[in-house]
């Protein structure tokens, strides 16, 4: 920090008296142009060599430090936000309900990856080129709970080729860090399932990103809903005391409902029992998954890259 506040100082202003007895050079105030790196550099072209070696080559080299060092911003679900790094531009966008990110690269303003990341795939691995430019490495986000942070997290670097002076060089930027963070004021929606019953009775699932694992299931008929219940981690289990008619649609009282939470060691489902019937199939008698899901590891509270 000492340095990059040097680097922005001297580049404003300075007055420096060279290594050499009784010669005094005055340097005119530099614009900042790009990253401290690029600063320190143009300040070094213009002071003698015996300064440079002495006081401003320290500086750069700190000032190459600092410009790898990175940098998240806090992003607003629903709102698409972009971020760049050397000639690699992310386009990202997080949902308001869902739990679901879509990440589009580019390179040089050429779209080479699209992707939405979700709990169960929440890895992007980089490998593309466009022309003169390339990006290898991944990106990884990490889903938080209600009033926690979410992050976007990139362990990448960016090669771009470029000639100076008839000399073909590439530069090489690299990351390692957040790239954005966020918040879900409620629990954003994990997966949905929809599973048919009977041709016109469907069991709807919602899991939700919560520390209890809260599932939500509807039994729906022509749009309408028959019933509602709600399971959670501690209160696994439900029962409708009273049959439901609704068109050519009945359940008999009694059917059960069972949530099994997910755990590193075996995946989480809800299991519907009952018996119902429909213009077409009556009197049926069902026992079954009407959702699975894998364990959702939580969060690291500092972060992907400590």
């Amino acid at each position: 920090m000492l340095c990059f506040l040097c680097v922005r100082w001297l580049t404003f202003r300075l007055d420096l008296v060279s290594l050499v007895p009784h010669r005094a050079v005055r340097i005119r105030p530099i614009p900042i142009v790009g990253d401290s790196f690029t600063a320190a550099r143009s300040l070094s072209e213009r002071l003698p060599h015996s300064c440079v070696s002495a006081f401003v080559l320290p500086l750069i080299c700190c000032a190459a430090v600092l410009a790898q060092t990175p940098g998240s911003i806090r992003i607003e679900p629903g709102v698409t936000t972009q971020r760049s790094v050397g000639a690699a531009t992310f386009l990202i966008h997080v949902d308001q309900k869902m739990a679901e990110v879509d990440v589009q690269v580019q390179l040089s303003g050429q779209i080479v990856s699209e992707r939405q990341l979700t709990p169960d795939a929440s890895v992007l691995t980089l490998d593309q080129r466009n022309g003169d430019a390339g990006i290898q490495g991944s990106l990884h986000t990490s889903f938080g709970y209600p009033q926690q942070q979410s992050l976007l997290s990139g362990d990448f670097y960016v090669v771009q080729s470029q000639v100076r002076q008839g000399v073909k060089t590439q530069q090489r930027t690299p990351y390692r860090g957040d790239l954005v963070l966020w918040e879900w004021e409620v629990p954003a929606v994990v997966k949905r399932w929809q599973v048919w019953l009977t041709p016109e009775l469907s069991a709807e699932t919602t899991l939700l990103l919560n520390r209890s694992q809260t599932t939500q299931i509807q039994l729906v008929t022509v749009g309408q809903v028959i019933a509602n219940v709600s399971l959670a981690n501690g209160v696994n289990d439900a029962v409708l005391n009273q049959g439901s008619t609704v068109g050519t649609v009945h359940i008999d009282a009694g059917m059960t409902f069972h949530m099994q939470p997910a755990t590193p060691l075996q995946d989480g489902n809800v299991v519907l029992s009952g018996t119902f019937s429909s213009s077409s199939h009556p009197d049926v008698k069902y026992a079954g998954a009407i959702a699975n899901w894998s364990y959702l590891s939580p969060r690291p509270e500092k972060g992907s890259f400590p």
